[in-house]
């Protein structure tokens, strides 16, 4: 496995470092989302349209930090 570096564009600084998957790893998280995307199709449209509400509720919920963290992640301004 080799060693993937995640460099900010704002400032070239090192953000992360992360192992990359293996392809039977790859093969695995694969099989895991049609599962799960089957899974989703299977649930009642209500219950599915709640899920999303309350995930839309999350996100504003965190809207200033997910803005800035995908500001910072970009190299972009907050406009």
């Amino acid at each position: 496995m080799a060693l993937q570096r995640i460099i900010s564009p704002v400032n070239g600084s090192l953000v992360a470092e992360r192992t990359t998957s293996s392809g039977t790893e790859i093969e695995a998280a694969l099989t895991r989302a049609a599962r799960a995307r089957i899974e989703w199709a299977a649930t009642p449209l209500a219950e599915r349209a709640a899920g999303c509400e309350r995930m839309v509720v999350a996100m504003l919920d965190e809207a200033d930090e997910i803005g800035a963290e995908l500001s910072w992640q970009m190299g972009r301004p907050i406009r």
